[in-house]
């Protein structure tokens, strides 16, 4: 059987454009459906309505804006390190929720990754959450909020750098 090396370059053209076809995904959802309006197709963490800026002096932090009002952001210089603690009110009581350190070291917390300031300077971030043991004497319903005001620090990692 002879081989014709035009129909063989055509298949092979054919099979790459299948496989670059298929790896594209086609714009398709797991479904099969096309992507409607509402659904949030990327894969990195945006700056969206329901995320609130905090402003300091070495970087924008992002933080849930769901817990605004509820939620007290304050910023202190300790030595060389920026402070930022967020803390919300129960009856009275202030109730630490985590702090952040920029410019910290590793013994203010885990390593969360950098902000960069306007400079582009980057500053490492490290993040220590409050000691909750404290929480047994409330209901269960200022308890889950308490732990939901809390795990926003993922809102805040998600936009930190490297």
């Amino acid at each position: 059987m002879k081989v014709n090396h035009r129909g063989v370059t055509v298949i092979g053209a054919v099979c790459a454009a299948l496989v670059v076809f298929a790896l594209a995904g086609c714009g398709c959802t797991r479904q099969g459906g096309m992507p409607s309006d509402n659904e949030d197709q990327e894969t990195t963490p945006s700056l969206t309505s329901d995320t609130m800026v905090i402003s300091t002096d070495r970087g924008d932090l992002y933080y849930s804006d769901e817990w605004e009002g509820l939620v007290t952001i304050d910023q202190e210089n300790v030595g060389d390190a920026l402070v930022v603690s967020f803390t919300t009110d129960v009856d009275g009581q202030t109730i630490g929720l985590f702090k952040v350190f920029i410019d910290g070291a590793e013994s203010d917390g885990f390593a969360a990754g950098s902000l960069a300031d306007a400079s582009g300077n980057k500053h490492p971030v490290y993040i220590k959450a409050d000691d909750h043991s404290n929480l047994e004497g409330l209901d269960a319903t200022t308890q889950d909020r308490i732990y939901a005001m809390t795990d926003g620090v993922n809102t805040l990692i998600e936009h930190l750098g490297e």
